[in-house]
């Protein structure tokens, strides 16, 4: 059966930078046949903008560029993974959260809200971006993003999982033999 036989089921992954959603992505979801992207890879393919200081200028216009390149990614195949965000940092270091009509345009079938200990995640970001992340911004973040994540989940009527990074790919897993068998 090739992939655009199989039964559609997109996953939202999101969290905070650094928490491990590209880990999960090539672990997990990646062994069980999902294909995997992740939002900023999506937007910039569409010339959007993404700096490397993980903030973000044009919010609104680049989640335009995302829907269609989820469309467009829907198409090719029947098992997405998107990696995300429920919030992003704006030019000004505030959070800032992605409005609502944007989740329902991607029409995800389930969300993941991936989390970890700031402390953590901040390591890993110094380690990868070589510059030091603040686990008190990261702390803010991951509390934007969950408070965020359970306003679209109730809004657009999808189960959304909060899932600790720590367990993610045992839990990952038996999820989606429940609920997106191969």
């Amino acid at each position: 059966m090739t992939n655009l036989q199989k039964k559609p089921f997109l996953v939202f992954l999101a969290g905070v930078h650094g928490v491990g959603k590209s880990t999960l992505c090539r672990t997990t979801f990646g062994l069980t046949g999902f294909h995997c992207v992740s939002a900023s890879s999506i937007i910039k393919s569409r010339a959007g903008e993404v700096y490397s200081d993980k903030s973000v200028g044009a919010i609104d216009d680049n989640q335009r560029k995302l829907i269609e390149g989820v469309d467009s990614l829907r198409l090719q195949y029947a098992r997405l993974v998107i990696d995300g965000h429920f919030a992003l940092l704006n030019k000004e270091r505030q959070v800032e959260r992605i409005a609502a009509p944007v989740f329902r345009a991607i029409r995800p079938d389930l969300m993941i809200l991936l989390y970890d200990d700031p402390s953590e995640i901040a390591m890993r970001l110094s380690h990868r971006d070589g510059r030091k992340w603040e686990s008190e911004l990261i702390e803010w973040m991951q509390n934007e993003e969950r408070v965020h994540a359970e306003l679209v989940a109730a809004d657009l009527n999808v189960r959304l999982e909060a899932i600790s990074f720590a367990n993610a790919s045992v839990e990952i897993d038996q999820l989606l033999q429940k609920i997106a068998p191969p």
